[in-house]
């Protein structure tokens, strides 16, 4: 969907699956991203690299700015995350937990 056409929420969501879709499937991973709706319209906001921890913190400070500056009225942020969960053996259910994939064909899932 072209930026000028992003008017909602519902269509900032399907904008950001749209590019979590196509980066991993072209460079296997997802940089963290801002995309948000504001005044003058939609923008898109990536940091350079994510090399360390205050890095992380300057990132979602600059995040936060972008949406107070441009009056952000809808945000998404993208990001690639992956979690372990300790399963007790005694349980009944079981939880298959992967280490992450090396390549863009391993499971995703999408959290709202």
């Amino acid at each position: 969907m072209q930026p000028d056409k992003l008017k909602n929420l519902d269509h900032l969501l399907a904008q950001a699956e749209h590019y979590t879709n196509y980066s991993m499937r072209s460079i296997g991973r997802l940089p963290p991203t801002l995309f948000l709706i504001g005044l003058d319209g939609a923008l898109m906001f990536m940091p350079d690299s994510l090399t360390d921890e205050s890095a992380k913190d300057d990132f979602a400070t600059n995040a936060r700015l972008m949406c107070i500056a441009h009056a952000a009225m809808s945000v998404v942020m993208a990001l690639e995350a992956w979690v372990m969960l300790k399963v007790k053996r005694r349980q009944s259910r079981h939880i298959r937990c992967n280490p992450a994939p090396t390549s863009h064909q391993g499971a995703e899932a999408a959290s709202t």
